[in-house]
């Protein structure tokens, strides 16, 4: 019985072994795996932050750029009105001309193509 016990007790201590041997390997197996997904993923997450600051750099140029025209815009109208005197133009001083009467044998313009 004695024997029986002894050769139950190595076995399971083999057992053990082999477990731990088996067991660290997979450990730094998947301790690697999920590294290397948490890598990928912050890689996605700063791509999509870098597209997000890029649209929002363009759109803020585009509005600074709106900003200084409209300000400028502004400025015209109202260097116009007080120097001059001018006001906008009303509907009836605007003249439409059609172009087959400035050029009958030309139809298109190269500025009106795509209109």
């Amino acid at each position: 019985m004695r024997e029986l016990v002894t050769s139950l007790a190595q076995d399971i201590v083999r057992l053990a072994m082999a477990a731990a041997v088996v067991a660290v390997p997979v450990a730094l197996l998947l301790s690697h795996v999920h590294t290397q997904y948490a890598i990928s993923k912050a890689g996605y997450d700063i791509a999509s932050v870098t597209r997000e600051h890029r649209s929002l750099a363009e759109e803020n140029k585009k509005l600074q750029i709106e900003a200084a025209v409209q300000g400028r815009t502004q400025r015209i109208e109202a260097v116009g009105k007080e120097r001059f005197g001018l006001e906008p133009a009303q509907p009836r001083q605007i003249t439409v001309i059609p172009i087959t009467e400035l050029a009958p044998e030309r139809t298109e313009h190269a500025s009106l193509s795509g209109m």
